[in-house]
Order: structure tokens, then C-alpha cells, then sequence
């Protein structure tokens, strides 16, 4: 897949609901991002969906934190079917990848524990700094990035993805909202798999899924 900026070496690092993300080369400086695609017809043809997106992304620009992947920028092709969102190159898996083959060899406690602070860092820079919400945390939207000299997991840096296409909000720090710990039972009668991971919000029904 080739854009007027950027041209891709037939990689796709992921696939999503809406999406796929590739390993794309900027054209006018050389230097590799990764670019995620979103060509869904149904949502692309929403302007007002898209313009949401896009003004969320935006926002994202301005994050800067060792642990959460950086956005560069956001636009559509020229036929307005396809919106880019270009992102730093990072080389790791996710911990999903890592979950499945670690199930006969389970991670130490030292290495969970410094994973898990990792994440805590991420987060406490988004809700208290960037007043921003990671509406979709779950093992697919982390990646684990290990130094290149290092074969010990805990030189293992955690990156948060995952921000984008309505997976990010703006905190409004004029609401504060209390939320019903109890389950949500229209959600359950919907059948949600209990494999499945969803933020407490997407779970309570506070945002779309």
C-alpha cells in the first residue's frame, strides 16, 4: 500500500475491528513510522464520527511519556476513504503474545511488579497531566519493548498503544462523575465473553465498545 508520503515494505504489524496497522516509510525523510489505516467504510463515511476522531487524536500529539507511544499526525487520503494516524515505530509484542507463551512458564513476581509500575507511571501522566483517559487498556494495547542488549525481562520497557480511533478521552475536570460499582446487567445480557478484556467504562456501557 503506497500514500504520497508514505510507502509501506508489506508489513502488517496489526490488525484491528476497524483498522490495520503497517510499518510505513515517511517518503521526504526516510525514517520508519507505523501507520494505522482505518478504511471501514461504515465509519469513514461518518463526518461527524471522523471529525471526533481526528480532534481526539490531536490531542494526543501532545503526549510525551517513555511509556506510551508517541503520535506524530492524522489525515485522510485524497478520496477522503481512508484516515492515517502515524505513530512511532516501536519493535516489541504485546503482552497478549507474551500472556500465551508464558502459560507453562509463568513471569517472576520482581518482573510483574515492574511491569505493572510501568503502567501506573503511563496512567498517572494521562489522567494528571495530559487529562486524558486510556478508555481501552487491555494486553493487546501493551507493548513490551526489551533493550537490545538485554535478555532480562526487567529491562523490558512497557509501552501504552491503543489511544486512537475513540479509545482516548478528554478528562472534564468540571464533572465527577460516581459510578455504580455493581455490574451492568444489560451489558451481560448481551453476552460479553468473560475472555474478553474491557475497560470499566466500555463494561459499564459509558462508552461505545
Amino acid at each position: 500500500m503506497k500514500h504520497s508520503l508514505y510507502e509501506d515494505d508489506d508489513c502488517i504489524l496489526r490488525r484491528g475491528r476497524f483498522s490495520v496497522t503497517y510499518r510505513m516509510k515517511n517518503i521526504s525523510n526516510n525514517i520508519i513510522y507505523t501507520v494505522e489505516i482505518l478504511d471501514n467504510e461504515q465509519v469513514i463515511s461518518n463526518i461527524i464520527l471522523i471529525e471526533k476522531i481526528v480532534n481526539e487524536i490531536k490531542s494526543l500529539y501532545q503526549l510525551k511519556h517513555p511509556n506510551i507511544i508517541r503520535y506524530f499526525a492524522s489525515f485522510l487520503n485524497a478520496d477522503k476513504s481512508k484516515l492515517y494516524i502515524v505513530k512511532e515505530l516501536i519493535n516489541g509484542k504485546t503482552l497478549s503474545l507474551i500472556d500465551n507463551m508464558t502459560k507453562s512458564t509463568p513471569i517472576d513476581t520482581v518482573t510483574v511488579i515492574e511491569w505493572s509500575k510501568q503502567i501506573l507511571y503511563a496512567l498517572t501522566y494521562l489522567h494528571d497531566e495530559a487529562k486524558i483517559q486510556h478508555q481501552d487498556l487491555k494486553p493487546e494495547n501493551i507493548l513490551l519493548n526489551s533493550a537490545n542488549d538485554s535478555s532480562s525481562d526487567c529491562d523490558t520497557t512497557i509501552i501504552l498503544i491503543g489511544l486512537g480511533l475513540g479509545s482516548a478521552s478528554l478528562i472534564n475536570q468540571n464533572q465527577n462523575p460516581t459510578v455504580d460499582p455493581t455490574p451492568n446487567q444489560s451489558q451481560s445480557q448481551k453476552g460479553v465473553d468473560i475472555g474478553t478484556y474491557y475497560s470499566y467504562e466500555k463494561a459499564q456501557g459509558m462508552v461505545a465498545c
